[in-house]
């Protein structure tokens, strides 16, 4: 698919049919709230179950370990994200994960530092924090430089990402009028 899709330039994208009728399914799960210890196999299981084509999320944040296994879940398995609501702090992580990556013009997108485990809170944990999270965004095709702009903002502040810069950083991969 990807090699079909990097000769076609289009995306390839998971399509579901409906075994029933036949008909291709279009099925969206909608998450909100803190990402917590589970958040991933929580959210998989309700996409396995609804066999859903994408997932609609709206979050504060939290965990980031959750939020970058589902995110690389999302892309592995296909899947799309859309935000029309609050997604920040770890919550863009989630939205990065998407094959596809939709956001309306009343999404809010907000990032800032991370809060580094104790066992890491040192100039080396510092840095290794901002270097992983720079990885993780280039592994899923956003540009690094939402990390860069995440870490210069405190953890008790909100550096906030305006579609055209969603768009132009591939946080975003295209503008929607709603959901």
């Amino acid at each position: 698919c990807e090699r079909l899709g990097g000769l076609t330039g289009v995306t390839p994208a998971l399509v579901r049919f409906n075994e029933d009728s036949g008909e291709i399914g279009n099925t969206w799960v909608e998450v909100k709230g803190q990402i917590n210890d589970g958040f991933a196999d929580q959210v998989i299981a309700r996409l396995r179950e609804a066999k859903a084509v994408g997932l609609v999320i709206s979050s504060p944040g939290g965990s980031l370990y959750e939020a970058r296994r589902l995110g690389r879940w999302l892309r592995d398995n296909g899947m799309r994200v859309a935000v029309d609501d609050l997604c920040t702090s770890a919550c863009v992580d989630v939205l990065a994960g998407g094959i596809e990556r939709y956001v309306t013009a009343n999404a809010k997108l907000g990032i800032h530092q991370s809060r580094v485990p104790k066992h890491l809170s040192s100039h080396e944990g510092g840095q290794l924090s901002v270097v992983t999270a720079a990885l993780y965004l280039r592994e899923m095709g956003v540009d690094d430089s939402i990390a860069l702009a995440a870490a210069a903002v405190p953890n008790s502040a909100m550096y906030w990402i305006s579609v055209p810069e969603a768009l132009e950083t591939g946080l975003a991969t295209k503008l929607i009028k709603g959901l």
